[in-house]
């Protein structure tokens, strides 16, 4: 799993083929190991508080196609929807985590879950902020996503001492919310 290679904008000035020969590069590599390599959904710089290149699901499609058009390896290369990064960006105007997911469609083969207040990155458990993880989870049905549903919250929402409760009890959460989804 990766994430874009410049940061704060600077994809922009440099441009789109000095993305598209990284991970090109780094499919080949991949492909080589017998491994993938998943771009990364990404929210808002915090350094300067707008959309970053992978924030904007039209980008990371854009990626792949030319990566398929110049290399042999794209099929190496494939999809990290981050909830709560993609979360961050609705507010400048971006698609939820749920309709990136359908926009991406098959290219999702890993998933970054957690939640924040659509302003800060907090990595909360599922749930406590306000993505809405119906949608999150029809979508996930609707491009027929059978992978891992890897949770990333931060273990230190309640202070110290409470990390394996609070891993221990974000399973539980997602456990729940996964057998009661509409």
């Amino acid at each position: 799993m990766l994430h874009s290679i410049l940061n704060d904008g600077d994809v922009y000035t440099l441009g789109v083929d000095a993305v598209r020969e990284y991970f090109s590069s780094l499919a080949e590599y991949a492909k080589e190991r017998g491994v993938k390599i998943a771009a990364e959904t990404y929210g808002v710089s915090s350094k300067c508080n707008k959309v970053e290149f992978f924030g904007i699901p039209e980008n990371l499609l854009e990626l792949i196609k030319r990566v398929r058009e110049t290399s042999p390896a794209a099929d190496s290369l494939c999809v990290c929807v981050d909830t709560g990064h993609t979360n961050l960006a609705v507010r400048h105007g971006c698609p939820s985590a749920s309709d990136v997911i359908r926009k991406l469609g098959s290219l999702v083969e890993v998933l970054h879950l957690h939640d924040n207040d659509g302003i800060k990155d907090q990595h909360k458990i599922v749930g406590t902020g306000i993505i809405d993880w119906n949608d999150v989870f029809s979508a996930l049905d609707e491009i027929g996503y059978s992978g891992c549903y890897n949770l990333e919250p931060m273990l230190n929402h309640f202070g110290e001492n409470f990390e394996e409760e609070e891993a221990a009890f974000s399973v539980r959460v997602l456990d729940n919310m996964l057998k009661t989804k509409n």
